[in-house]
């Protein structure tokens, strides 16, 4: 039996300490109400349009509670409720109910509404009030007190709306409105199994629903909206690159400065000067501080996962990023950590049920690899939850973060503009959301994407268009994320030697090895 030693955080809130004496933050998980809307049996499927969604009904919200983060169908997650008599798997499957009190109904039902009520405190006033989503699967339109707060169309990142000029002090409203995403489905004229213009994900795209946390949040009229920490081990030079929004109709001069504790003792070691900054009127603006880190800060590994926190003022604001003294890079054919070449041997899992999301068994999962010799992990076939993340960060875990853009699923629609505009989305989302995570060694944008060729037998003209558009999204993440040189499209080869990562899935074609590659290979399977 493997003994656990170390220690990990356990769940504290949205905000810390230091982001405390500036902000406020609400969560809203819990009850809410919920009402299934029937999808009209005249609805023409597969065509991209997807069903008319009408208001909810005064009295039409069910009975029982739904809790959120749950999707209302989460007992799909899995096999489902097995007919004993009827159904073939039960010879071989438990049921999958993780939610006994949830209808059967629940499990069918494509799109529907859900419904909270929040109070707004009246010490709120004079502040920016956000509406922050973890992740809602499906396409999700939100009101608030009636008024439409936005949309937001994915199924495993992170969104958030302002919604200060739709609340009021006391009691309001909550109604968000999800459409699955399989009413986006848009059947290509070409190749019969080209159906889904979307990232599909693997175990997880048939759900529906809220799925992750949502956060209610005050913060001041000028605000840090971003950090992305930038360590820069072999220059010796730490950056963080901080974007500034100012909510205000006239333009607003802030002074940024940052201090570097420990994470866990928050103990001073380096200060970043301060620097002031205009932000314009309803604008952003990003301003970069940087410091020399002379020996202060010991670097992140696998064996050794150091982490410190970068707690910044700005103004009125404050905001706090935990982050690691470490760099990865590529030299001919090694990955290199801190400068020294590292092999990485982990494991992958899909997302069989909502039970692997817990942190008891993520921390499980995870020691086991550290048990037998590994030191990585393959997040694979879609976005993980941050929960994730945060622990591969304190136990000492490489990560390759993955998108949802499953080649696996043999019906992504590569023919259809909307979808290449979805990916690009999707993988934006998911960089800017982890390039904090010092133990993201690299991205992974897609999983065995020749498959979407293969099985449809593609011309060979529509497959050069194809690959030059998965060239030209793979290259994304190279100016949102500068500090990481390791990029893969897995299981796809490089991409006709586009990519600075080989990679390849057991099985598929692995007995005729390439020759004379000066690049890291990988076996993502």
């Amino acid at each position: 039996m493997v003994q656990n030693t170390s220690v990990f955080t356990r769940g504290t809130g949205w905000l810390t300490a230091h982001e405390k004496t500036a902000r406020e933050a609400v969560c809203l998980n819990g009850r809410w109400a919920f009402q299934p809307v029937p999808v009209p049996p005249d609805y023409r499927r597969n065509t991209g349009v997807p069903p008319e969604l009408p208001p909810p009904l005064a009295d039409g919200w069910d009975a029982t509670p739904l809790i959120v983060p749950s999707p209302w169908n989460g007992n799909t997650w899995g096999n489902g409720r097995i007919d004993r008599e009827n159904d073939e798997r039960r010879r071989y499957y438990p049921d999958s109910v993780y939610y006994p009190s949830y209808p059967a109904a629940w499990d069918h039902a494509e799109m529907g509404w859900l419904r909270r009520c929040f109070a707004v405190p009246e010490s709120w006033g004079g502040k920016r009030i956000l509406l922050h989503f973890e992740a809602v699967m499906g396409n999700a339109d939100i009101f608030v007190n009636g008024k439409f707060a936005g949309s937001h169309f994915d199924g495993y990142l992170p969104f958030t709306f302002d919604v200060t000029g739709l609340v009021h002090p006391g009691e309001n409203e909550l109604l968000a409105g999800v459409r699955r995403l399989h009413l986006y489905d848009e059947q290509s004229a070409v190749y019969a199994k080209m159906r889904t213009p979307y990232a599909h994900g693997s175990n997880t795209q048939g759900l529906g629903g809220i799925w992750q946390d949502i956060w209610l949040l005050a913060v001041p009229e000028v605000y840090i909206a971003d950090v992305f920490v930038q360590p820069y081990c072999s220059r010796d030079r730490l950056c963080a690159a901080v974007t500034m929004r100012n909510a205000a109709d006239k333009p607003r001069t802030v002074t940024v400065s940052g201090e570097i504790t420990g994470w866990r003792d928050e103990k001073p070691l380096l200060r970043m000067d301060e620097t002031a900054v205009e932000v314009p009127a309803s604008g952003t603006a990003v301003i970069t501080l940087e410091t020399a880190v002379g020996g202060a800060l010991e670097h992140w590994s696998m064996d050794s996962p150091a982490l410190y926190t970068l707690a910044l003022t700005a103004g009125e604001d404050r905001k706090s990023c935990r982050f690691g003294w470490r760099e990865f890079s590529i030299a001919g054919k090694n990955l290199l950590l801190n400068g020294e070449p590292v092999r990485l041997v982990g494991d992958i899992c899909h997302p069989f049920g909502p039970y692997m999301f817990s942190r008891e068994w993520i921390e499980s999962w995870y020691q086991l690899i550290k048990a037998v010799g590994g030191n990585a992990v393959r997040l694979h076939a879609q976005p993980h939850p941050r929960l994730f993340l945060e622990i591969a960060d304190e136990m000492g875990i490489a990560v390759m973060d993955e998108t949802a853009i499953f080649g696996s699923c043999l019906s992504l629609n590569f023919e259809s503009d909307t979808a290449w505009g979805r990916y690009a989305a999707h993988y934006d989302g998911l960089v800017l959301r982890d390039r904090n995570r010092p133990g993201v060694f690299g991205w992974s944008f897609g999983n065995e994407l020749f498959a979407i060729f293969l099985y449809d037998e593609a011309a060979e003209r529509d497959q050069d268009i194809f690959y030059e558009k998965l060239i030209a999204l793979g290259r994304r993440s190279l100016s949102l994320d500068p500090t990481r040189d390791f990029v893969t499209c897995d299981g796809d080869d490089d991409l006709r030697g586009t990519l600075p990562v080989w990679s390849k899935h057991f099985g598929h074609g692995l007995r005729d090895l390439p020759q004379g590659i000066e690049k890291p290979m990988v076996i993502g399977e």
